[in-house]
C-alpha cells in the first residue's frame, strides 16, 4: 500500500457546524464536477503537465480552494529528490505552497485570512517529521507505477466580511513557472461555472 506525504499548516481548526456544511457543500461541488472531469480526462489526460486544477468552494464566511497538480509544475522534476539542491527545492515549494496568502490575492475589503493548508504530496519521501511553531508536518511519501508524481494542496480561508470578496488572483503562474493553464471550477451560493486562467489572465472573478 502506498503512503501519502502530508503536510499541514495550521491555526488551530477546530470542526464546526459551519465547516462540515461546508464539507457537505464541497461535497456535492466535487460530484457535480464528475461529469466534466470524466470529459477532460478523455481530453487531457490525468496527468497533464503543465496544467494545473483548482476547486473554489464559497459558502458563509468560508472559503475552500483545492490546487491539484503533476509535481513537476512546481519542481521541474517528478522523482524522489535525488540530491541536496533537489532536496532544497522541495522544501521551498512546500513552504512556499502553505503560504496561502501568497498563492492567492483575495479582495482585501473582504478581509479573508488564511485558516489552514494542508499538502498532500508524493515527493516528500525521505523527509521526516519536523515541527516549526504552530506548524505540523508529518510527511511520508511515494511515486506511482508510472513514476508520475502528483499533488493537493487543500486552504481553507475565513473572510470576515464575505460579501465583500469579489475576486481571486491567482499567483501560482508567477511563483512556479511549471504552469501554462490552470483550470478553474467554482462554486458559490450564486452560481456555478468554470475558468480556464493563463500567465496573463489569472482572475478569477466571484
Amino acid at each position: 500500500m502506498c503512503a501519502k506525504s502530508f503536510f499541514s499548516k495550521s491555526s488551530g481548526l477546530h470542526l464546526s457546524y459551519s465547516m462540515l456544511g461546508l464539507m457537505v457543500f464541497c461535497f456535492l461541488f466535487l460530484t457535480c464536477q464528475a461529469a466534466v472531469g470524466t470529459a477532460e480526462t478523455r481530453q487531457h489526460g490525468t496527468h497533464v503537465h503543465g496544467i494545473g486544477t483548482l476547486n473554489v468552494a464559497f459558502d458563509g464566511k468560508d472559503l475552500i480552494i483545492e490546487l491539484e497538480s503533476p509535481a513537476a509544475n512546481i519542481f521541474g522534476f517528478e522523482h524522489a529528490p535525488e540530491n541536496e539542491q533537489q532536496n532544497h527545492k522541495v522544501e521551498a515549494a512546500f513552504e512556499l505552497l502553505l503560504a496561502g496568502e501568497e498563492m492567492f490575492n483575495i479582495t482585501p475589503k473582504a478581509k479573508c485570512r488564511l485558516h489552514d493548508a494542508d499538502i498532500d504530496s508524493d515527493m516528500a519521501k525521505g523527509h521526516s517529521p519536523e515541527h516549526h511553531h504552530e506548524h505540523d508536518r508529518l510527511v511520508t511519501g511515494h511515486t506511482d507505477n508510472a513514476g508520475h508524481s502528483d499533488l493537493r494542496v487543500t486552504y481553507h480561508f475565513e473572510c470576515e466580511s464575505p460579501r465583500q470578496l469579489k475576486a481571486i488572483d491567482v499567483m501560482l503562474f508567477s511563483y512556479f513557472p511549471g504552469f501554462e493553464e490552470i483550470e478553474v471550477q467554482l462554486l458559490t451560493p450564486k452560481k456555478q461555472t468554470a475558468v480556464e486562467l493563463t500567465p496573463q489572465k489569472f482572475k478569477i472573478s466571484l
